[in-house]
């Protein structure tokens, strides 16, 4: 595929996967978990990522590696590779099974570390994805730590949620407000996601 045809869109890449779902029950249930986040919201992102060249992506906090699954197949649809490094402390048991399905599938190299992203030193990637510990102080120390390595650019998972007051749910939100204006920045803020007052993700380029 071409993915500079000016058909291929994030609605487009939301169709080739809704064609192609069915698919996933064939080789196990747990691929039939969508990503934690909005789908057109994710859809947006990866059109970014691949519209930006992305070949290497930092993930911080993984749940069952919805996205990774998700961003890994349609960049094996666009012939485009991607290497990646999730960083969770508890991954669910899915994690494995899609580390593994995408290293075999598309030879993806996918490397899985369980520790909290404290304690880990990040390398070069050419994207980080901020989704991990959602306390305040975690996620500022993870963009204080992605910003000296994100050669291109820096996502944020839930910069919408509105929870009750002081929830921890509610500090990525307060601190992409602090932050975006300091930079080149886009936000992908899906109605449908809008409606349960969660998710939202916001980019910053670098």
């Amino acid at each position: 595929m071409d993915f500079n045809d000016e058909n291929i869109n994030p609605k487009y890449i939301q169709n080739i996967w809704h064609k192609n779902f069915a698919k996933w029950r064939i080789f196990n249930a747990s691929f039939e978990q969508h990503p934690s986040q909005s789908l057109k919201e994710c859809d947006s992102l990866i059109y970014r990522m691949i519209e930006n060249n992305i070949e290497t992506l930092l993930s911080i906090g993984l749940l069952s590696a919805g996205f990774e699954l998700r961003a890994s197949y349609f960049y094996n649809q666009f012939d485009k590779n991607l290497k990646i490094v999730g960083i969770d402390p508890n991954p669910t048991k899915y994690v494995q099974e899609v580390k593994e399905f995408v290293e075999s599938e598309y030879g993806f190299h996918f490397n899985v570390i369980k520790d909290k992203s404290e304690n880990v030193v990040f390398e070069n990637n050419d994207m980080v994805f901020i989704d991990g510990d959602h306390h305040y102080k975690c996620v500022k120390s993870d963009f204080e730590k992605a910003i000296k390595i994100a050669n291109k650019m820096i996502a944020f998972h839930d910069i919408t949620t509105t929870v009750k007051e002081g929830a921890s749910a509610n500090d990525p939100k307060i601190f992409w407000k602090e932050i975006k204006n300091s930079y080149k920045h886009e936000e992908f803020k899906h109605p449908e996601a809008l409606k349960n007052l969660i998710y939202g993700i916001g980019v910053i380029y670098l």
